[in-house]
């Protein structure tokens, strides 16, 4: 076989100009740096990480430019695959694709092996590393972040039905929700004329009933009757409109709830129900899932909505409100203020916040040492430590409300003196603790109770373990009643120390009686052979009575064999020489066990006695309830509604305190939280307290009738977002003169964030859900951090103390230059990890690393953000809060690093434009058989870009106004790509340091850069006419193609900075082609094009409002295909 001619060597292409140097990721931050010709070793400027260049850029950095390119061998072709033959092993070069020849060579018939061909394939040295535009990285993450946030809300009218009066209030929808139509109303009321002549309805009311009976007559495909949704927020009035469902029904004849219970017409009615999509699992009658869905069971939805993450649950909503199933309206928050006031600790609190963190780490080591000593006393050890932390976790609640009270009481007082009234809600009211005080110490005290002492005093009192305390043995009579216990081992010996005689059984005739049969056995008894006795001393027979017998042992013996001879009778509790003997010797024995272990008792009861004085000298502040009260001039002006039946009230004179209930001759108990309401309401109460407990029902708003704007102090958040809202709901209802401003208090102790965060991650999904917009609440997402980087960021943070990995982040108050400040930190850690039991099973090492302790954190610890949280209130406020920054600084690189590579979540996005036009007519590719909704597909042209005119004009105004900075202006890249570099408009935000960017490309981004940033990336250009040509140029330029240039990857489906775009949106209902849809995300190219993104647009010509899934332009033909073959499925 002739061998081909070997082609020319290509030589590789030359690497970057020697002055330009190379870029980089940074391990840590991930930002690119750019590093200097001939630097291999550097550190981040942002993040401090010291680092070197991988081996492939070293290479690119030191080697010469014009070294030759390695020549391939003589006689092979590279175009082919080298493989050898099975017989003769001549090397042979194997076109691709072709499995089976013969050898040129020996002729034998071969055949290629698929399996083991890669093992002859050329091993080709890896690309270059591609070079990176980071401009274009910083674009494509603004946009993944969208535009500036427009409306949260918009003003909600029935948009087709006018029956019935108006709402007394403003009412509002999310924007998302009003972006969707509900179907065309067909049900005709059969009490409308009744609604309409009695007004007891609103419009909004009405509406609902409309919807809610049209949705009862359609059926699921399983045949149950659809059910329907009211999801309304407080003041919007579910309770009138269930009434209205239940008139009208009842109209018709249906007087009962249930007919049969496939037929029965079901109503959600929850304006917290779905705060969660796991606590959607018993809305079957909705057909969100089962047969004839996308779904098969609720787990595959409950899957495919945590998959999508915030905006998929917002989806839920306008899928349910197009289907004619899910209404949402709430009273309109214009007006409300939310702020979330930060209450920094006083000295002296965080001293005696200190001390309570110290003794609650030496009861640990105190419960763990006894613990050990009597692992079987009760409680047992796992029923110890569970009430341990619970109380721990009390207690540090209580020392964080406290903290907070002086903030409160000076915001109350502020507020009183601007004429405004007070609200102030908690969840702990202290009750329990203040009755076990008072059946302690009596009515009158002389200050008033501590909560957390008191919580303290009852763990230590009813849980320390103590040593079961030994029974003394009280001379003679313990050694008769251990004679009498010996005796009963005997089974022939009576109580009386005489042998029990066995009586012969004799068969009764039928004439006999049983009382004849009872006297004739005891009688033959008597009689029987036990009658004579042998003596154990002599072994002389004798008569049984003669005999005495000892008490223990049973032997029977003369009274004259006895040494000293018996004379007279003894008592019947007589015992022998031998076994008095033997009981001496146990009775002594047992004696001296028994004083060991009442000496240990003894000494256990006084160390829980001292830990007891230990805790009664404890400082720590008093009921945070009744602080409040008592600063605000006491129960005559402080309005109380709770569900405690009595409070503490300092005396007249101010020394001491009494007890008293809270209610009075002429109020009931029953009655006392309305009659305080009223007083309130009345303007002869300007604060008011409320608990959970004690406010159900119970309106605070500042109502028409009544005086006065409210100012709503949350002192403790509840468990849950569901509760937040009802909390916040009794200051913000219907006929409300003004709307109240919110503010809600936290500690600047890291671990109390766990409290916040609970709620916080309750907040996001609720405005999500039975809001349709996560924008839709009080802003709380800086306090979320159980979330699924949280956990990331957790166990990121616990191998770095543990020293396991290294740290993405220096640890505050550490330098990146002194390791040792960085060393001092992790053991500090470490220990502190240890007093609150995440870190176990710790021990001191020897040799070399003598001194150190080793450790383990168990897995299911490793992700428990609440755990940690939770855990860390119990920390000295120093090494609590730094434990916290570290946290929190690994969580923000860890979100960086997702927004960066696009798979941050961020739920709707505002897709912004100068220019944003619907082209064409949008395409239905699903029609809903049940509803008649459709999914169509929306395309979009739009046009981003700002002018050089625009941009002069913004920069002139904002010098105009005097408010411009001295860094206010026009920028350009320090780094050229692809011949040219990028200019930008960048002036000072209101927030100090910060720019706002404004593109040539895309206008104006969501996302301000630091000073320190910008002058890092950018240089100011002083020549107004560079600039104007630098923008002109890029403003044209991406009017045609993406930052990438003309030969990025996507080609022209790639979107990232470029001005004039094509944008495709699928809208409308999305779960019945959910499953379509991911399926064609899924192939995708770009990461960020893989994930589901909701997004809202606006058109600026006739201001239509969609809201829908972006559909990447790669994936439109995907789409259209896979839907065109469901609706044919479907048809």
């Amino acid at each position: 076989m002739t061998q081909p001619p070997v082609p020319p060597p290509t030589l590789p292409p030359p690497p970057p100009s020697q002055g330009a140097g190379v870029q980089v990721r940074c391990a840590g931050c991930r930002m690119i740096l750019t590093v200097a010709p001939g630097v291999t070793e550097f550190v981040c400027p942002t993040c401090q990480m010291p680092q070197m260049l991988p081996p492939e850029l070293i290479g690119r950095q030191q080697k010469s430019p014009n070294l030759p390119a390695q020549v391939p061998a003589h006689g092979i072709d590279p175009t082919k695959i080298q493989l050898p033959c099975a017989h003769c092993k001549a090397i042979l070069n194997v076109p691709h694709g072709l499995t089976r020849f013969s050898c040129p060579q020996c002729g034998v018939d071969l055949a290629v092996d698929l399996s083991k061909i890669k093992h002859f394939l050329p091993r080709l040295p890896p690309p270059p590393p591609e070079e990176v535009n980071e401009v274009a990285i910083e674009v494509e993450r603004e946009e993944d972040e969208g535009g500036t946030v427009g409306e949260t809300f918009m003003d909600y009218h029935p948009p087709k039905l006018s029956i019935g009066p108006s709402h007394p209030d403003p009412i509002v929808e999310t924007s998302s929700l009003s972006a969707v139509q509900p179907p065309e109303p067909t049900y005709d009321l059969k009490i409308r004329d009744d609604l309409e002549s009695s007004n007891a309805l609103s419009c909004l009311q009405i509406e609902t009933l409309v919807y809610a009976c049209q949705r009862h007559l359609q059926h699921l495909p399983n045949g149950s009757r659809a059910g329907f949704f009211i999801g309304d927020g407080a003041g919007v009035g579910k309770g009138r409109t269930i009434a209205g469902l239940i008139w009208e029904n009842w109209q018709h004849g249906r007087r009962k709830a249930l007919a049969r219970l496939p037929e029965a017409r079901v109503i959600y009615c929850s304006a917290t129900g779905a705060s969660e999509p796991r606590n959607m699992g018993y809305m079957v009658r909705l057909g969100l899932w089962g047969a004839g869905t996308c779904f098969t069971d609720f787990q595959k939805f409950l899957g495919a909505l945590d998959k999508g993450g915030v905006g998929a649950l917002e989806l839920v909503a306008m899928d349910m409100k197009a289907r004619g199933m899910y209404v949402c309206r709430t009273l309109s928050y214009k007006g409300a203020e939310f702020e979330v006031v930060e209450a920094p600790l006083e000295a002296k609190m965080e001293e005696m916040y200190k001390k309570a963190a110290e003794f609650w780490a030496e009861l640990r080591v105190e419960l763990l040492s006894v613990s050990t000593f009597l692992s079987n006393e009760k409680p047992n050890s796992s029923q110890l430590w569970r009430l341990y932390w619970s109380s721990h976790q009390r207690f540090f609640r209580h020392i964080c409300m406290s903290a907070k009270v002086p903030v409160t009481v000076r915001l109350a007082k502020q507020a009183l003196l601007e004429d405004k009234c007070v609200v102030i809600g908690l969840q702990s009211t202290g009750e329990a603790r203040t009755e076990e005080a008072v059946t302690k110490y009596g009515l009158e005290l002389d200050d008033f109770v501590s909560g957390p002492r008191e919580l303290l005093l009852k763990f230590v009192e009813e849980n320390y373990p103590l040593p079961e305390k030994p029974e003394p043995i009280a001379g003679e009579e313990s050694v008769k009643e251990l004679q009498r216990k010996r005796h009963l081992a005997s089974p022939g010996v009576s109580l009386k120390g005489r042998v029990r005689k066995v009586s012969k059984w004799k068969p009764t005739s039928d004439g006999e009686s049983d009382e004849e049969s009872e006297t004739d056995s005891a009688h033959e008894s008597t009689e029987s052979d036990d009658e004579f006795q042998i003596c154990e001393i002599c072994n002389c027979e004798e008569e049984r009575k003669k005999l005495l017998q000892c008490s223990c042992c049973g032997q029977l013996v003369h009274l004259a064999c006895l040494v000293p001879p018996l004379t007279d009778l003894v008592s019947e509790e007589w015992s022998c020489h031998s076994c008095k003997e033997k009981t001496d010797e146990y009775i002594e024995a047992r004696r001296a066990y028994v004083a060991e272990l009442l000496k240990r008792y003894e000494a256990a009861v006084e160390r829980k006695s001292k830990i007891l004085e230990i805790v009664r000298s404890l400082d720590v502040p008093n009921n945070p309830l009744d602080d409040i009260i008592d600063q605000l001039g006491g129960p005559e002006k402080v309005a109380e509604m709770t569900g405690r039946r009595g409070m503490l009230v300092r005396a007249s004179n101010g020394k001491g305190v009494t007890y008293q209930a809270r209610n009075t001759k002429d109020v009931t108990m029953e009655m006392v939280n309305m009659h305080e309401k009223q007083l309130f309401m009345d303007g002869k109460k300007l604060v008011a307290i409320i608990s959970e407990a004690g406010s159900a029902g119970v309106s605070l708003q500042a109502d028409r009738r009544a005086i006065n704007h409210k100012v709503h102090l949350t002192l403790e958040l509840p468990w849950s977002a569901d509760r937040a809202f009802q909390q916040f709901g009794r200051t913000h209802r219907s006929n409300q003169a003004s709307a109240p401003k919110y503010r809600l208090l936290f500690t600047n102790l890291g671990g109390e964030r766990r409290f916040a965060s609970i709620v916080a991650k309750r907040l996001e999904s609720l405005g999500a859900l039975t809001q349709g917009d996560r924008r839709a609440g009080p802003s709380l997402s800086a306090y979320n951090y159980d979330s699924a980087y949280g956990k990331k960021a957790l166990m990121v943070m616990y191998r770095g103390i543990m020293e396991q990995d290294t740290m993405p982040v220096v640890p505050p108050g550490c330098s990146s230059e002194n390791p040792e400040t960085i060393q001092d930190f992790i053991t500090k850690a470490k220990a502190a990890l240890v007093s609150v039991g995440i870190v176990r099973d710790t021990a001191l090492a020897n040799g070399k690393d003598y001194g150190k302790f080793s450790g383990r954190i168990v897995d299911s610890d490793m992700h428990d953000v609440g755990r940690f949280l939770n855990r860390l209130l119990g920390l000295p406020p120093d090494i609590q809060n730094r434990l916290f920054e570290l946290f929190v600084s690994i969580l923000d690189v860890l979100i960086q690093n997702a927004r960066i590579e696009g798979n941050l979540d961020s739920g709707i996005v505002d897709v912004k434009a100068n220019i944003i036009e619907l082209e064409g007519t949008p395409k239905t590719v699903h029609v809903d058989q049940m509803s008649g909704a459709t999914t169509m597909l929306f395309t979009f042209n739009l046009d981003r870009g700002i002018t050089w005119e625009s941009a002069s004009t913004m920069l002139e105004e904002k010098k105009k106004d005097g408010l411009g900075s001295a860094n206010d202006g026009f920028y350009e890249s320090k780094r050229e790509w692809l011949g040219r570099r990028h200019f930008i408009l960048a002036f000072e935000s209101a927030a100090s340091g910060m720019f706002k960017i404004v593109r040539p490309a895309i206008g104006e981004a969501v996302r301000e850069m630091p000073l320190a940033e910008l002058k890092y990336k950018y240089r100011q250009v002083s020549s107004l006419e560079k600039a104007c040509n630098g923008w002109k140029d890029e403003y044209e330029v991406s009017s045609k193609q993406c930052m990438h240039g003309p030969n990025c990857k996507l080609g022209s489906f790639c979107t990232v900075g470029r001005r004039v775009q094509e944008v495709n949106v699928l809208g409308g209902l999305i779960l019945p082609v959910w499953g379509t849809i991911e399926k064609a995300l899924s192939k995708q190219a770009r990461q960020s094009h893989k994930r589901i993104r909701v997004v809202r647009l606006e058109t600026t010509t006739d201001n239509q409002r969609i809201v829908g899934l972006l559909v990447p332009n790669a994936a439109v033909e995907t789409v259209l295909q896979d839907l065109a073959w469901v609706q044919d499925i479907d048809d």
